[in-house]
């Protein structure tokens, strides 16, 4: 699935690409040209966003760098970041060695949703903030290392070539929306024109500068970088020229597309299920990551990032999501901590999903979705004492 293509929803809109049982979404729009009498529809960057990375595919360049998104001639979303030292999407920048002896670190791998792109503050942030608010005498540290668009292939390599052998930590967060077990190593580029972007399988991704060269040519046009001054332009006129629309509940629920699969009855997790589901290469670095926090007495929480159209369904048909259901055998075959991020939306009715915590047209989650997810999070690892006493580490050390 490209995350570039998105459904005509108005007759503003000049292209349109059906995503089969998905088409009822917008995922990110690329930037696509328009007649004069049109708003143009798609995502914009101000500047060159990004660069080539070998470990992590690519690392977001200092900015400051702003990011909007237009569908239906209204804007859905507008926000400015910058990348930090390491160049992922963090307001704060990373310490190899922690502080102190009393400084707990979790460190994170998840994707867009964990990035937070769209959103002022991305949960791993909020859930920073909220810890260290529970923490008595204790510094807690939480580093995200999302790669937007990538997944299993992506965290592999950043986990294994960045995180292990560069950082203190002391509990990994696996962050899992749930296409990441699947994706494929993805790459990104960028020029003052355009981002571009390729995806690799595994160990075919360019292993150095002078073979990223080569594939650079071949990659495909994603967004459209437009420069600050006629970015703002651009938002002003929407702002001005554009109509918001109200977007139904039933709009999200047409057609149930692969984010709210259901389980099969009597489903149960294993690793056959697993290998015929993605495959044995992808189980066995799954695995390897695991093993390496567990040679480290380092717990490993794996998080079910739910969607937008998985909660609907849950609440329209209460079935039982492969996503969800997959998530929860994957950390008891593997003895990790399991938290259900579909729960943290429990008692938040199908309107308010809709309306408040997530984006108009878009697949990604609102700020609200995100602040509520780091919450119940918080409470969540509180509640199963992930961080342990002072004289528990001081003992242990």
């Amino acid at each position: 699935m490209k995350r570039r293509e998105f459904l005509k929803l108005g007759s503003n809109l000049a292209t349109a690409a059906v995503l089969g049982a998905q088409g009822y979404k917008y995922i990110r729009a690329s930037y696509k040209d328009t007649k004069a009498c049109e708003l143009p529809q798609g995502s914009f960057f101000s500047v060159s966003p990004v660069v080539f990375d070998l470990i992590m595919g690519f690392r977001w360049l200092p900015g400051p760098i702003r990011w909007v998104g237009i569908v239906n001639n209204e804007v859905i979303f507008d926000n400015a970041y910058s990348g930090n030292n390491y160049g992922y999407i963090c307001s704060y920048n990373y310490a190899i060695k922690k502080r102190s002896k009393e400084t707990f670190r979790f460190v994170v791998l998840g994707d867009s949703f964990t990035a937070g792109l769209e959103l002022s503050k991305p949960w791993p942030e909020r859930l920073q903030q909220v810890l260290q608010s529970r923490s008595e005498k204790r510094h807690v540290e939480v580093y995200p290392f999302p790669i937007d668009g990538g997944g299993l292939l992506n965290w592999y390599s950043v986990f294994t070539n960045q995180i292990l052998p560069e950082f203190d930590f002391d509990a990994l967060i696996i962050a899992s929306w749930y296409e990441n077990l699947n994706r494929e190593f993805v790459v990104y580029h960028s020029d003052e024109s355009y981002m571009y972007i390729k995806h690799f399988a595994k160990d075919q991704w360019p292993m150095s500068k002078e073979a990223f060269e080569k594939v650079r040519p071949t990659m495909e046009k994603l967004f459209k970088v437009l420069g600050v001054r006629e970015l703002e332009q651009l938002v002003t006129r929407v702002r001005q020229e554009g109509k918001s629309t109200s977007v139904s509940v039933d709009h999200y629920c047409r057609r149930w597309g692969p984010e709210s699969e259901v389980a099969p009855q009597g489903y149960e997790f294993s690793t056959g299920n697993f290998v015929n589901r993605y495959s044995a290469e992808r189980l066995a670095i799954f695995a390897e990551i695991i093993d390496a926090c567990r040679k480290r007495h380092t717990p490993v929480i794996f998080c079910a990032v739910p969607t937008r159209q998985g909660l609907l369904r849950i609440r329209k048909e209460n079935v039982a999501l492969i996503h969800r259901t997959e998530s929860e055998g994957i950390c008891s075959h593997f003895d990790l901590g399991y938290f259900d991020g579909y729960a943290a939306f429990d008692g938040v009715g199908a309107k308010s999903i809709v309306d408040l915590y997530w984006l108009k047209y878009d697949s990604h989650w609102a700020q609200a979705a995100a602040d509520l997810f780091a919450l119940r999070l918080a409470e969540w690892i509180t509640a199963k004492k992930i961080i342990p006493p002072i004289s528990v580490r001081r003992a242990k050390d």
